[in-house]
């Protein structure tokens, strides 16, 4: 009975110090990307790529992520994230528009260095694609209407 209680109590106590040293306070939480790499040191260790130019292709046909807007300025998130990646690795990224169709050979075959549009992340596409952290999660459903009621028929997360 003895052991048995001393054992409860150390579990106790491994489980009260690891859930206490695990919760973080609102003043320890990183409020954007560049604070995390702060905070870890990552910062210190981004690649200078000395201003080099670097050929990103996007599709142009997915707003608000890309798109061509009415001055004919590429504008949207990718266009937004490419531009504050290069801030920090010093590039300087000239944007190609290329078709859906060719956009991953193209950068599998070196003509253009990266990608920035969605892509969704398929078993084929990893033998040619080193996919980013996903950045937006879909979720497709397909619903069909019986009469009076509307039946969820399938449903997939996409993640890009």
């Amino acid at each position: 009975m003895r052991s048995k209680w001393f054992l409860m109590t150390i579990v106790f106590v491994f489980v009260f110090t690891t859930v206490s040293l695990a919760q973080e306070t609102s003043s320890d939480i990183p409020q954007n990307v560049i604070e995390t790499l702060k905070t870890y040191r990552l910062a210190d260790h981004l690649p200078d790529l000395g201003g080099r130019e670097i050929t990103v292709a996007v599709e142009n046909e997915y707003p608000p992520f890309n798109s061509i807007n009415e001055d004919g300025v590429g504008e949207g998130w990718d266009y937004d994230a490419i531009r504050a990646l290069c801030e920090r690795l010093n590039c300087v990224p000239q944007f190609t528009e290329v078709a859906w169709d060719d956009l991953i050979q193209s950068v599998s075959d070196g003509r253009i260095d990266m990608g920035a549009d969605g892509i969704t992340r398929l078993a084929e596409r990893y033998e040619l694609v080193d996919f980013s952290m996903p950045y937006v999660t879909f979720r497709q459903v397909l619903i069909v209407r019986n009469n009076d009621r509307i039946y969820r028929v399938g449903c997939q997360n996409i993640g890009i």
